[in-house]
């Protein structure tokens, strides 16, 4: 296994993470291969070498929208609005 560190910056980690830590087991069960762990601002990620940059991506991608609009809509995990294309970039519709 690989590990990847991400450090969040710009981000509230409560926002992010989400009260009672909802929205990062959310995030954890969308990759149910690869192993996430969360410690203040920091999130490493373990994965095999084929899986983990798109994971990491992926993350990136969602601290982005969450530094753009601090904060995760609800609905936000819902995979009828949130997806990946095949490119790995983050699009909401």
């Amino acid at each position: 296994m690989i590990e990847k560190l991400i450090l969040l910056e710009g981000v509230d980690p409560i926002v992010f993470f989400g009260s009672n830590n909802v929205n990062f087991d959310k995030i954890t069960s969308l990759f149910p291969h690869v192993k996430i762990v969360a410690r203040g601002n920091e999130i490493k990620i373990f994965a095999e070498e084929g899986e983990i940059n798109a994971v990491f991506e992926k993350i990136i991608y969602m601290i982005d929208y969450c530094k753009k609009y601090k904060n995760f809509p609800d609905d936000v995990f819902d995979w009828y609005k949130w997806r990946f294309d095949k490119f790995g970039r983050f699009d909401y519709f």
